[in-house]
């Protein structure tokens, strides 16, 4: 009988949902680019990253991050997504730095003329609404986590997963110490059994969606 009772008590101490979280979404960024119709596209809010927002192109690896350019200007910048990138990773930079990337210059790296690239929000629609659901069926090194999608924001839901992570108590996709676990599309409940777990660690985990309108988590 003791035996059984400390597995619970472990269980319950290494595996928890994030439950005291409210629900994470950001709107959209509408990118314009004259004569670029490649990079041209309603960015995807995908979370924070160093303190700020960033966003992916709906079908290209390119992204709309902050980042420090050549380990030296801190810098919003639309290109391949890597830490303190150069002139290979970036297509265009802001300068100077501003909270909205809609507000100041940009500039295209190739010869550092200025572009006029139109950044707003996108306005219609909302982020989907999840909430993350308790862990089940678990051992000293594996269990069930688990999400819904309860309505899709007035967009089709095309990602869905669970986020976890030992170290970050708030984990959102591509922090760093973070593992995210795709779930396939759509609304309803998901689920996923995590093995290789550290017996005795705390883990936190979140479900989140994504729609054209944004990211959302839920707590």
């Amino acid at each position: 009988m003791k035996t059984q009772l400390l597995k619970q008590l472990i269980v319950i101490s290494f595996l928890l949902p994030v439950l005291s979280l409210a629900v994470y979404a950001q709107t959209n960024k509408v990118v314009s680019i004259p004569g670029d119709a490649a990079y041209s596209a309603t960015y995807v809010y995908q979370g924070t990253r160093n303190t700020y927002p960033y966003y992916k192109h709906p079908t290209q690896a390119y992204y709309l991050y902050v980042d420090q350019y050549l380990g030296s200007w801190t810098e919003w910048m639309i290109g391949d997504l890597v830490s303190n990138p150069d002139a290979s990773d970036v297509k265009y930079y802001q300068y100077p730095l501003s909270s909205n990337p809609g507000d100041p210059t940009w500039y295209k790296t190739s010869d550092n003329s200025v572009i006029s690239i139109s950044i707003t929000d996108e306005v219609s629609g909302t982020a989907p609404t999840v909430s993350t659901l308790e862990a089940s069926l678990v051992t000293t090194t594996s269990g069930t986590m688990g999400g819904n999608i309860i309505s899709d924001g007035g967009a089709s839901v095309t990602e869905r997963g669970l986020v976890y992570s030992s170290t970050d108590n708030t984990p959102q996709k591509g922090e760093t110490g973070v593992t995210t676990v795709l779930k396939g599309t759509g609304t309803g409940t998901f689920s996923e059994v995590v093995g290789s777990l550290t017996p005795g660690v705390t883990y936190y985990y979140q479900a989140y969606g994504s729609n054209t309108y944004g990211t959302a988590y839920g707590g």
